[in-house]
This record gives C-alpha cells, structure tokens and sequence, in this order.
C-alpha cells in the first residue's frame, strides 16, 4: 500500500528534478544529486508510482492512504493572502461561502449559537462588511454555511449547519434555510423568513459535524461528521427528497471512512461549485481534498473515488468557500481580524505556433523599441516607445497596425526621458476610460534613488494627449534598481515593476504600488515577489504585459524565451507569477518588447532600425 508520506515524499523529489511539461525545453538546468540520492529517488518513484508535478504546486500529506496520483488531479497553486477580516464582532469563522446574487461577495459565520445568530457579508478583499441578524431562531453550534437551490427556482438560498456537538450528546440537529439576503434589505432576518428543518441520523446516534454541502443538481444536503475521540470514523450523511419543515427528517449514512480512506481525519468544513463540478472538503490541520465530478456522478459517487490533495493555509482553517467558476477557493482561519486566503487552479499550458513576421516597421524614428503595449480605445492599433534614444527619437510615442504598418509618431512634451524602457494600457481615475503609461525606470548604473511613471488618456494616434501626469516612485529603503517592465493590472489597477539581474543588482525583484497615485510625493513601492519565489525569473526579464482581461500575463526573458502566466480574477498579480511560466518559442533577434492580444497570442517587435513585427498564436 502506498502511503501518503511517501507519495508525498517521491512527488517532492520529483518535482525538484524535474521540471513541467513546456511546448519547449527551456527549462533551467539543474545541478545532478549525488548517485546514492538518485537511487533514493528512483526507489522512492518505483514504490510510489508516482510523476512530477508542478515544482510551485503543494502537495500536503494527510493521515489518509490512496489519494489520487498528482498526473488526474487539478493543480492548485499555494493559498495567498488577498485582504483581510477587519470587523470585531467576526472573530471565530467557521462557515464561508461565495454569494450568487452579488458574485463579488461571501458570505460568513461566527462558530456560535443562541438566538441571534449574526450573518456577515464581506468583499472578498475583506472590506464592505455587513452584518445581518437572524431572530428567533433558537441554535445550539451553528457550523457550516452552503448555497443552493430552494422552493423557488428563481432564487438562491443559504443553508446553515446547525450540527455542531461537542460533547457528543445532539441526537437531533438541524439545518435552517432562507433566501439569499439583499445587501440593500433589512439586516433584520426574522424568524418567518428562516425554515428550519430538523434532522435525525438513521443510526440514532450523536455525531458531531462541522461540514456542509447542498448539491446545485438535485437540492441534497450531505453533511460529513468530525472524527474525533467520541467519532471512530468520518462519516458522511445525505439527507431524503421532501424535506419535512415540521416534522423529524432522516439522514441516511451514505459512506465512511473505512470504505474511503481518504476521507479519514477531522472534516471541518466543505463546499461544492455552483455547477456542481468541483467538491472540497476541508480538514482540521491537514490540506483541503478536492475532487472533480464527471457526468452523471452523484455527490456520494465523487466522494468514493481517491482525493486529490490541494493547499491550506496557515492557523486554524475552518471555512472554505469555492470562487464562483469553481477554479479557486477562499479559506478564512479562526481567530480576530483573519486573513483572508486564495487557492488558484492553474491550467496546463497551451501550445504556440512559431512567431510569424508581420510587415516592417518603416519610421526613421523607431529604431531600438524597447515597450510595446495593445491599444484599448484604437482597435488593431499597437503603442511602441524606444530605448531612451536620442536627439529626434527622444519622447516620441509611435502608433503601428497590428500587421506592423507605421500610422504616427507623436512627440510628448514636457516630460522627462531619463531612460523609457516600457509601455503599458490600463485604468485610470476616469471611469471606464483607458490610460497610456510610459515606464522611465531604466538604470544601467543602478543609481537612480527614484524612477518615475508618466500616465495620460489614451489618444488617437498621432494626437498629443491633453495633459499628461508623473508620478515618482520609490524602491524599499531607498534602493537603485534597473528595470525594463511594466504592468499595470486592468482588474485593480495596481502597478507593478520589474527589476532587471544587472550589475550590482542580485536578484528580479517584483514591486508593487496601489492606486490612488499622487503627483505631489514620491510613491514607496512595496516588493512582493522575486526570483527566490520561482527560478522562472532568474533570467533578467526585459519586458512585460498583462491581457486586457487582465487574466494572461506575459514576461519576456534575456534569453529571448516569453514565459506566459495564467491568472485568476480572484487572486492578485504575483500569485499568478508564482508558478512556472508556459513557455513558448520567442521570435529570432533581440527583442525588449511584448504585447498581448485577445486571443491569447502575442507580438514580439524587435531592436534595430526598421524592425519586424512578429506574431505568436496559441494553436
């Protein structure tokens, strides 16, 4: 039997020696183990039959034996933290879910009891906070929160998991159900808006149980007890069609541990997606267990197949909460002012065609671009600056085709070149409207104490923008650094730079700032990820773009490779530069400027007088 420790174990080593699947081989080359650990490692992959996974990817070890192998499971990437719970009175969370009616939302509960049960609305973020109390509903250890379908086809209601039971001695509980609140309603919930459904175990015997799931299929409600030292085994439990709202209800024991290992262990919360695909079960201590549904499957169905073994988080999870799309989940510890934690699944890279050459570009003025940057106002329009130039190419902003037919250039005055090296498009103040900026962040020398950001609406091209505003920023303690990239997220509209490996400069460095900016003082930036965080970013990088979806972000290499990330709304920039980069194949020559487009592919366009400009699309 393999165990999980030595799965665990061999995936670890795996991972280590091995890199991803890429559409090439560029991966960096590591340094050879000594021959006794290269035998310890191919023993550990022939007892554990086990495959690399992704070098970013976690797998945590469980009590349970048989998990599913790494190679059928979804790949999830590590928790990061994306705001926080700052209200007092939310100070012990044990049920989270994602809301339908306000999909930016979650809903969340205190692990609690009595009559006045409070209800917390929350942004994901952690900001917005609303508090609804539920009235004359009497509860004994409220422990789990669900969403899912109701008497009313048209709404969606919440399912709160009174079955809590410590002390072991609850032979009924219950489970209240009510529609989906208004944030603009009565944060009053009385008593005759709550049905309360009371429930007894076909054994007749307590069992205590945190975890709750309402199938979005069928309306059943699962409920999976505890393990613990009054539980010899995790049970899970399914309720019958017909709910009596007045009468006992029965839950029939539908399956255990002993015929699922993997479901050994304390269950304290879990969710499923609103399609009904994806099932999680969160458990005290341990990772979460995710499972993936296929057609036809019953809830009960998934949960006898071997889990896959996704990311926690730090301190005492206890809530767990799918993103709508069912590609991420939220988890929130116990605890005052908690943070709030996002899991991603990342998806396997797509293939590239070769760079294909567009026209030349023909303007005496373009001769070493540096950024290139997708229009968002002008269709098929692409924005390009140089390398800091001189004389006649100094402050020109230079507007090409997609097929790389030269339309204007157009000088910016006013403003200062130290060394433009990036271009990028993004949000602004102005609502809905789309803002050009220009990166004057290069520093060969690593001297500069300061670099600077020049924003302005975005024009017409060959139009000069109206006014255009410059906004200093400074490294963390004062530091020089080179850079040559870019992004501003189109999601939130934080900047991010990206320091270049030069000179005295040690290591890529990712720096972050959040708007609002100021013109009036300089803007700290904070770092938020390096080359220590994923070897992909141990190549100086020279140039960066993220989609207009903001949900594709792409980094070009020195070595010419462009590594493409895939992100999730949910999660922040660097979350998504976590993992390893796609790799696909960089256009011939040397080239400092990359720009996504909509589909997914890329233009590459080079240095050099009269450059090409090439295209990569993903097959």
């Amino acid at each position: 039997m393999r165990s999980s420790i030595l799965l665990g174990t061999a995936a670890k080593l795996a991972s280590f020696l091995h890199s991803d699947k890429f559409p090439v081989s560029t991966a960096p080359k590591r340094k050879k183990l000594p021959s006794v650990l290269r035998s310890a490692w191919l023993l550990l992959l022939l007892l554990a039959g086990c495959v690399a996974t992704d070098p970013a990817h976690s797998l945590n070890e469980g009590k349970a034996d048989g998990f599913a192998s790494a190679e059928s499971c979804m790949r999830h990437g590590d928790a990061v933290i994306t705001g926080q719970v700052k209200d007092r009175d939310a100070t012990e969370i044990s049920g989270l879910v994602m809301s339908r009616r306000n999909p930016e939302r979650l809903w969340a509960h205190n692990d609690g009891d009595g009559k006045n049960l409070e209800l917390f609305s929350l942004k994901r973020d952690g900001s917005g906070f609303h508090e609804f109390k539920i009235r004359g509903v009497s509860l004994t250890d409220v422990e789990d929160i669900a969403i899912g379908p109701g008497p009313d086809p048209s709404l969606d209601y919440l399912y709160l998991a009174d079955t809590g039971d410590n002390p072991n001695d609850r032979k009924e509980v219950q489970v209240i159900r009510l529609p989906e609140p208004s944030l603009d309603g009565d944060e009053q919930i009385l008593q005759n808006q709550v049905e309360t459904f009371r429930f007894e175990y076909d054994d007749d015997d307590p069992h205590d149980a945190e975890a709750l799931m309402v199938d979005p299929r069928t309306g059943d409600i699962i409920i999976i007890t505890k393990h613990g030292p009054d539980e010899r085994h995790t049970r899970v439990y399914q309720s019958r069609p017909n709910l009596d709202p007045t009468g006992i209800n029965i839950l029939d024991e539908v399956l255990r541990d002993e015929d699922a290992s993997w479901l050994k262990g304390s269950a304290v919360a879990a969710d499923i997606s609103a399609d009904g695909n994806k099932i999680a079960i969160l458990f005290k201590d341990e990772a979460t267990r995710t499972w993936e549904r296929k057609p036809g499957e019953s809830v009960v169905d998934v949960l006898r197949r071997p889990a896959c073994q996704s990311p926690s988080a730090p301190g005492q999870q206890e809530a767990l909460a799918f993103t709508p799309d069912g590609r991420g989940f939220y988890l929130i510890p116990e605890g005052r002012r908690p943070n709030i934690y996002f899991v991603a699944e990342r998806l396997a890279c797509a293939d590239f065609d070769n760079p294909r050459p567009r026209e030349t570009v023909l303007s005496p003025v373009v001769e070493e671009v540096s950024g290139l940057a997708i229009s968002n106002r002008n269709p098929d329009v692409l924005w390009a600056v140089n390398d800091s130039g001189k004389g006649e190419t100094r402050n020109i902003l230079t507007a090409l085709t997609t097929n790389g037919e030269h339309i204007a250039d157009t000088e910016l005055v006013g403003i200062q070149n130290h060394d433009w090296e990036d271009i990028a498009v993004g949000p602004g103040p102005g609502f809905g409207l789309s803002y050009v900026y220009i990166a004057d962040i290069g520093d060969n020398d690593a001297q500069r104490g300061n670099v600077q950001v020049h924003r302005f609406l975005e024009p017409a091209p060959g139009e000069a923008p109206v006014s255009i505003d410059t906004f200093r920023f400074e490294y963390p303690g004062d530091d020089a650094e080179d850079a040559e990239s870019l992004l501003v997220d189109p999601i939130t509209g934080d900047l991010y730079i990206i320091s270049r490996k030069r000179h005295g400069n040690t290591a890529t460095h990712v720096y972050r700032a959040q708007p609002p900016f100021s013109t009036e003082e300089k803007i700290a930036l904070t770092e938020v990820f390096s080359e220590e965080d994923n070897s992909d970013l141990s190549q100086s990088i020279v140039g960066a773009d993220i989609r207009a979806d903001g949900l594709q972000i792409a980094l070009l290499r020195r070595d010419g490779v462009p590594l493409l990330f895939e992100r999730h709304p949910d999660g922040p920039v660097f979350e998504a530069l976590s993992y390893r980069g796609c790799r696909a194949i960089g256009a011939v020559g040397k080239h400092d400027a990359i720009a996504l487009d909509a589909s997914g592919g890329f233009f590459q366009l080079g240095e050099g007088i009269s450059p090409t400009l090439f295209h990569s699309a993903p097959l």
